[in-house]
């Protein structure tokens, strides 16, 4: 079984930490897979490569602010 490009993985050594596999041109890394409980479903949600915080994310037919602090992603009921 191997892994392919865009393949996420949780690390077995890290507390809830989600990697990805990239290959670009033969050189293979990995990094940190950006994610956030969801409020309202209590499930992890994938964040955007590109997500910075106050972005708008949809998530169970809901908006969610995206937040950062801590060192961890987090979703918060959007106003709008």
């Amino acid at each position: 079984m191997g892994i392919a490009s865009g393949d996420m993985f949780d690390c077995p050594n890290c507390a809830g930490l989600t990697l990805r596999a990239e290959e670009h041109h033969g050189v293979w890394t990995v990094h940190e897979a950006k994610k956030a409980s969801c409020p309202i479903g209590n499930e992890p949600v994938f964040l955007p490569d590109d997500v910075q915080p106050g972005d708008i994310i949809e998530c169970h037919g809901a908006k969610h602010r995206v937040t950062y602090e801590f060192g961890s992603y987090a979703l918060v009921k959007a106003d709008r």
